[in-house]
Parts: structure tokens; sequence; C-alpha cells
């Protein structure tokens, strides 16, 4: 995409009647101009129809048809809403199928679309200051920003590939502008099949942004742009940025290609696997409420679709989602689902399996969410003779177990109980075929909670400094929300030391 460019400083004819900067254009207005030269490229179009009509008062296109108005009487040019970005190679007529689509679910959209609103006859050196603030403030104005992907496996990538597109985009990043991912119906299809069965693709498209091996039409421009990637966040951190954007914007897009399918009646029992995939992304995204509804549709699209509801398919569909809403402490929800999902297990594979075990963990958390501690603990306590059972005493997945016991016992204050299962926890975790890792902090930070609960301050200190220095050394974590409440820990218990004056543990 071209840059946005100040407007001339001639006079102009007087019927034309010069935009304000930031205006945008309604989408009738570009296929009324375009419709003639759909076959083209997007830079044969401006070459061929925006120069040659703008040619003689030298201005922008949204400077000759400012002030005229739509058959429905809304005027053609407005402050722009949407910021398009895409690329000058690509089909004219993908790139307006994306606009339309767009278009559907936000009506009137006046489209900032650099072949109307830039004027194709100046050129000037944009500058740091235009490649920082200027094109923000026009992001940041217009409050949404499209992505038009064209059609085609390998060209629907070009925008990703482009120093213009990556920076306008991270334009978007930067001013918390929402990015949103559109494409001709071709293009939805062809998405829609490659990503049906393994959502991770995305992760995979959006791993092509590399800021270092993008191209410009102007070498000029990918000197500039470069060099302010680097002079500002650098090209990992620019990488890493576009990618986490993109690929929650391509996330929305399947998202909402899914729930049209629902709409126009097309949803079938595929459908029920990209719902649940969609929903667990956006649970390990944070979004929990979007992904509840997500996840609720795969289990409403599953029981309307399979032949069979008592499935090990069925069981999976209630676990994500007993865990989505154990998340979203929607406890009492949780443990109706992971019920379910317990149910179906114990049918299918019986009680001594590890994913029955794993089930009497899920179905344990929610009821420890409800406070129901009794039943929470019956339910740990099932889980963790499984794994001894099925896994052996000595195996990190029953450590897991034994400190889940113990959560339980540390969460009704029965501390002597949870630090015996706690230690059994460390022994297991401590071995000599165990790295140390994230569980065995989790264990330190829990047996310095049940010590503190005892009043041995200072086993609680060590314990929490123990946590500390694992996640500070063994697993190469930084000063986090964790390590900086390990040590908001071990600070309270040094007061609290100091102020009971007491060194013995008192009798449980």
């Amino acid at each position: 995409a071209r840059p946005l460019l100040p407007r001339p400083v001639s006079p102009l004819d007087n019927d034309v009647r010069p935009c304000e900067r930031g205006s945008g254009v309604l989408l009738s207005a570009v296929l009324a101009a375009a419709q003639e030269h759909l076959d083209r490229t997007s830079a044969q179009f401006c070459e061929a129809h925006i120069e040659l009509k703008t040619q003689a008062r030298q201005c922008a296109y949204v400077d000759l048809i400012n002030g005229q108005l739509a058959p429905d009487g809304q005027p053609l040019v407005g402050p722009a809403t949407c910021y398009v970005v895409h690329t000058w190679g690509s089909s004219l007529r993908d790139t307006l199928d994306g606009m339309a689509a767009y278009e559907r679910s936000h009506p009137n959209t006046y489209f900032w679309l650099d072949l109307f609103t830039n004027n194709q006859h100046l050129f000037v050196n944009r500058g740091e200051e235009w490649l920082t603030t200027s094109l923000q403030d026009t992001i940041k104005r217009c409050g949404a920003v499209l992505l038009v992907l064209p059609g085609g496996s390998v060209e629907g990538f070009l925008p990703l590939m482009r120093a213009w597109c990556l920076w306008e985009l991270f334009a978007a990043v930067e001013t918390s502008t929402p990015i949103t991912v559109s494409m001709p119906a071709s293009q939805r299809e062809w998405l829609n099949h490659r990503v049906r069965d393994d959502l991770k693709m995305l992760l995979v498209d959006a791993s092509r942004v590399d800021a270092a091996a993008a191209r410009a039409t102007e070498e000029e421009d990918l000197h500039d742009i470069q060099a302010a990637i680097k002079a500002g966040c650098g090209v990992d951190s620019f990488n890493h940025s576009l990618r986490n954007a993109l690929f929650r914007a391509n996330l929305n897009a399947i998202s909402a290609m899914a729930v049209a399918e629902i709409d126009n009646g097309t949803a079938d029992e595929g459908s029920v696997n990209v719902f649940s995939q969609i929903g667990q992304m956006l649970a390990a995204l944070g979004d929990i409420d979007e992904a509840i509804v997500m996840l609720e549709r795969s289990v409403e699209l599953h029981y309307g679709h399979a032949r069979a509801h008592n499935t090990l398919e069925t069981a999976a569909l209630h676990a994500h989602l007993g865990d989505a809403y154990r998340k979203g402490s929607r406890f009492d929800k949780a443990a109706r689902a992971l019920a379910k999902t317990l149910e179906i297990r114990q049918a299918q594979l019986g009680q001594s399996h590890a994913e029955t075990a794993n089930a009497h963990l899920a179905l344990g958390s929610a009821l420890l969410g409800l406070e129901d501690y009794p039943a929470a603990l019956e339910q740990m306590v099932h889980a963790r003779d499984i794994r001894v059972a099925v896994l052996g005493k000595d195996h990190p997945d029953t450590a897991a177990a034994h400190n889940a016991v113990g959560t339980v016992h540390l969460n009704n204050s029965r501390y002597q109980d949870a630090i015996t299962s706690f230690h059994a926890a460390v022994e297991i975790l401590t071995a000599d075929l165990c790295e140390p890792g994230k569980e065995l902090a989790s264990v330190y930070s829990h047996l310095g909670l049940a010590c503190k609960g005892l009043g041995d301050y200072d086993q609680a200190i060590e314990y929490h400094n123990k946590n500390l220095e694992l996640r500070l050394t063994a697993l190469g974590e930084v000063v986090t929300a964790r390590t900086t409440s390990a040590r908001a820990q071990s600070g309270r218990y040094e007061a609290g030391r100091r102020e009971s004056g007491r060194r013995e543990v008192p009798a449980s």
C-alpha cells in the first residue's frame, strides 16, 4: 500500500472541493469507478483510471467526488472509519471483494483506501515523523483496520511480505486499533478448508511475518521502514507483536466463517471440531467469555449432528467446555460439564485409566472452586490412586496428583495434611529422573502457604525462597508476576514472624 501524503498546496479548480485529511470513501463510489477495471491489478487501475481522471486538477480522487451524494442521499466522502491495508500488485477484484465482505457486517463504512484518498500526483519525502506519528494518528482516527488478503494459496499471503503493509499493521497494533482480516470468497473457502482440521495452521500463517525479509517497490521506502523498525522496538519484537496480532485477527476471521455456517444452515459434524478448536484457542488467549460461546456451540452442534452422544469425542467436548467454565469462575456449570466427561470416560475406558484420572482431577478443581472440599478431595484422591496404579508412584503426573490433594487440604485449612501431600510431591519431583520445573516451584509455593497457616514463618520463608530461586534459575524466568508475588510472600512472612515472635510450629 502507498502511504498517506499531504494535500497539494496549489489551488484547485472551482468545481473541486478539497477533502479534510483523513477522509474516506463509500464502497459504492469505489465500485462505480472500478467497474470496468476489475480484472486489473490495483496498480494498473490507478494508472488507467485514477491518475487519468485527476490529471488535470492534480488532486486526489476523493477531492473530485467530495460533496456528491449516493442514491440514498449519503455523502460519497466522509471521515474515514476503516483503514484498508492491501497490495497494489493484487487483483482489484479481490481487494473490492474483501472490502464488500467487511461492508456487509459494517454498513456505510467510509474506507481509507490509498488509491482514492492519496494524491497520486504528489510524491514527497515522508520522513521519520510521518512514519511514526502521522500514520498512527490516521489509523487511530479511523478506529479500524481492514487487511485484505487476495485470492490464491500463495498470493493470499503477499501483504505479509510487503514492508508497507507490515508497517501499517504495526501502526494498528501500536495504537490498539482492531484488525479485521477479509478476503474474497475463493480465499475464504481455501482458508476454511486448510484450517478445518487443525487451527494451528493459523500460527504457521502468522509466522510468515518477517520484517527483515519484507520487500517494497521503492528501495528508499524499504530502507526508511526498516530503519524505523530497528530504531524502535527492533525486528524481533516487531515480528512478535505482528505475529500475535495477525494470529488473533485470523482466528476472528475463522470464527466469523464458522458462525456464518450456522446462520446459513451449512454447519455439519465437521464444524464441531472448528468451534471446539476456536474455543480452546480463545481460552488460551484469556478470552474466556468468547471461548465459552464457541465451546457451547461445539457441544450443541455435536448433539445435533453426531449419531452417538456418549463417545470419547463427547467427553472431550465437555472437558474443554468445563475447563473454560472453571477458568471463568462458573464453577457450577464446570462441575456439571466435567461430571459428564468423567461419566463417559469411566464407561468407555474404565476406572483404571489415565484419562479417567484426568477427568477426576478436572472435576475436583471445579468442586474446589465451589468450596465443596469433601467432594473435591474425593475426586483428587481417586486421581492420585489411579495414577499410582497406572503410571507408578514415582511418575511426575503422580506428583501432580499429590499436589492437587494437598491443594484441597490447604484451601480447607488442613495444613498438616496439606504438607504431607506436598512432601510426597516434592520427593517425586526432586528425584534424579525429574528435571526441576514449574510443578516443583508450585509445590514449594504451596508448602510456604501451608507453613504460614501453621504459623511456621521460618519454614514458610524457606519454601517461598526455593520457589523464587527455582523460577529465576532453573526456569529462566525474569521478574514476572509470579516471582514478584513470591518476593512479596517472603516479605509478608518476615513481617509476620517479627510480629508473632514465634519460632516453633504449633501442634496441629
